[in-house]
């Protein structure tokens, strides 16, 4: 019993962290180099290319390309012919050593899944705030230093993840993306929580452990769809009063946070059907 405990409370950690992405499109033929997908440019779905080769040239061939995978890849600033990929519906250029994006990134409006993570982006992709088709972005691992109020205009994003990088709040035009369900802003410097976010009723994970908060806004009460809470390694002495609203919440990790004794029996007995770590 035990063993199974552990194992269910291992599974519980990594979605806490966000660590199961939703499911992959269909699987299609997947084509690794540029050479053999031009003999069957018309049937052409899914490119994938790694090893270090640079952005491709030619992607203008592949009226069908809908997935395309560059991951390990060294593309540096990335070039304006992306925008010649008008179909794609799902990108990878994860820890391809991406220094920038192009503003016509813009033009990729069915443009779903996104993941940039792993690189060395030092502002946000202002041309993401265009693509309101977008659902899932991963920008963990790169040196943002701040995410700009045009984000409250990706109104389909569902799920962002900003993990590890050097943001020292948002904004509260985040707000604005009404459907988010998940945010993950762990390992930044963020001190405070913007009143914006209160917008976000429909949160189920909100990750902030490894940041520098030293309180929380008494408005996260108010985020009744939030199930799972990361707050560990902050500065919190003492959480919101109305926890008790918080009705939906599974999971509350709190460890490494300076909460006396008499304010960690508080938050259990606010929430009795949580499991709360401290």
């Amino acid at each position: 019993m035990g063993i199974r405990l552990a194992a269910l409370l291992a599974v519980l950690a990594l979605f806490v962290q966000g660590c199961f992405p939703w499911g992959e499109p269909e699987r299609l033929k997947r084509y690794t180099n540029i050479q053999d997908a031009l003999t069957e440019k018309e049937a052409v779905q899914f490119i994938s290319l790694s090893g270090g080769a640079p952005f491709p040239s030619g992607l203008d061939q592949f009226p069908g390309l809908v997935k395309l995978q560059l991951r390990y890849c060294n593309l540096g600033d990335v070039p304006a012919g992306l925008s010649a990929c008008a179909g794609l519906q799902w990108l990878d250029m994860g820890e391809a050593r991406v220094t920038s994006l192009p503003l016509e990134i813009s033009s990729l409006k069915t443009l779903r899944t996104l993941y940039l993570d792993g690189n060395s982006l030092s502002s946000f992709p202002v041309g993401l705030c265009e693509l309101t088709e977008l659902k899932y972005v991963n920008l963990d691992r790169n040196q943002l230093a701040a995410i700009p109020p045009e984000v409250g205009r990706m109104g389909g994003l569902q799920w962002l993840r900003l993990n590890a990088n050097r943001l020292a709040g948002v904004p509260g035009e985040l707000g604005q993306v009404v459907g988010l369900k998940r945010l993950y802003l762990s390992q930044n410097a963020i001190t405070a929580l913007p009143d914006g976010l209160a917008g976000l009723k429909e949160l189920t994970d909100l990750s902030l452990s490894d940041n520098k908060l030293s309180s929380l806004p008494d408005w996260i009460c108010g985020m009744e769809a939030l199930e799972r809470l990361s707050l560990e390694r902050n500065g919190i002495s003492r959480m919101p009063e109305d926890l008790a609203r918080m009705k939906s919440l599974v999971w509350l990790r709190l460890d490494g946070n300076p909460l006396p004794p008499e304010e960690q029996q508080r938050i259990k007995d606010a929430l009795p059907d949580c499991r709360v770590v401290f």
